[in-house]
């Protein structure tokens, strides 16, 4: 589906988002990345545009067939037809491609005079050049690695995955790395407790002058249903310090994000969203006409308890 935004006379976000659904001849929305065979799971995410090499914006994402939960079977790129309102082929990679494809939710930054597409799940520790022929090409990726055994130091490189926050608490345990050296384990700002994070997105703030990152929480008070705000001077951090900014009890809100095309007043106001949904929670009561459902946030960045996270 799609939208106007408001300030093309459509809705204000906190008054609801109105939708045109894409519709098959029946009147059914359409599939997003009909793919054969028929009935296999689909998962879609990294989306961004792009342009082609005939100089078209096209608008591309990473594709996941899967067999379950926990097993995929094949991945690759697909790119929006515009006239049939799907998504179609356009690249498929190795099973052993675990991190030289788009993920989560891109931004583009630039660098050293060079544009650059920056993602990551939930960190943004992996980039490609804004390119077409640069995004089909795997050689092209870079990511966030650590400099040497004994520093704390990352830079961007080649041919090596990406740091995550899981090993940097393996370093942690092992004295090669101190707490304070982390840069993908922020510490909650009343506990001083290392955070985990599971899934988000990060973008700039012109309010806060600073990349925010909004995320949900691997475990907490309820599973994958705590989330928390961090920010930082760069996309790919370091995250020093974070802030709880909503819970759900006994509840799931899992893959938020940001939605910063509805920010207001200058970023002041922000909005974002996640899936509302008793899975992973062990919750058997879901709640009516809400559940595996949007919901979204409206978050004042001038509050004062979001002060203690500025770096």
């Amino acid at each position: 589906a799609v939208s106007l935004l408001p300030s093309q006379g459509c809705l204000f976000p906190s008054l609801g988002v109105d939708l045109e659904y894409f519709l098959d001849e029946n009147g059914t929305v359409l599939q997003m990345c009909p793919m054969p065979p028929k009935g296999d799971l689909i998962w879609i995410d990294g989306l961004l545009t792009l342009e082609d090499d005939s100089g078209q914006e096209r608008m591309v994402a990473h594709y996941s067939k899967r067999k379950s939960l926990a097993e995929q079977i094949e991945h690759g790129l697909v790119v929006f037809d515009d006239d049939k309102h799907q998504f179609q082929l356009l690249k498929k990679f190795e099973p052993e491609n675990t991190w030289q494809h788009p993920c989560g939710h891109p931004i583009r930054i630039r660098e050293d005079g060079k544009d650059y597409l920056v993602f990551g799940d939930v960190f943004y520790h992996t980039r490609v050049p804004a390119d077409w022929s640069a995004l089909m090409d795997v050689s092209a990726f870079e990511c966030l690695g650590r400099l040497d055994a004994d520093g704390a130091s990352y830079q961007w490189q080649k041919n090596a995955a990406p740091v995550t926050s899981k090993q940097e608490q393996a370093w942690i345990h092992a004295g090669t790395l101190n707490e304070e050296q982390a840069w993908f384990l922020p510490k909650d700002t009343q506990s001083g407790n290392s955070i985990h994070l599971h899934r988000g997105s990060v973008r700039w703030n012109p309010f806060r002058e600073r990349f925010i990152l909004i995320a949900n929480q691997i475990g907490g008070s309820s599973m994958l249903g705590e989330v928390w705000y961090a920010e930082s001077g760069r996309p790919e951090g370091p995250w020093e310090s974070a802030v709880k900014i909503a819970s759900h009890a006994n509840y799931s809100f899992y893959n938020p994000v940001h939605r910063e095309f509805f920010d207001e007043e200058g970023g002041r106001f922000i909005y974002f969203e996640g899936t509302y949904v008793t899975t992973f929670s062990g919750n058997n009561h879901p709640v009516p006409g809400y559940d595996y459902n949007q919901l979204m946030y409206r978050l004042d960045l001038s509050h004062p308890e979001l002060k203690s996270v500025h770096q």
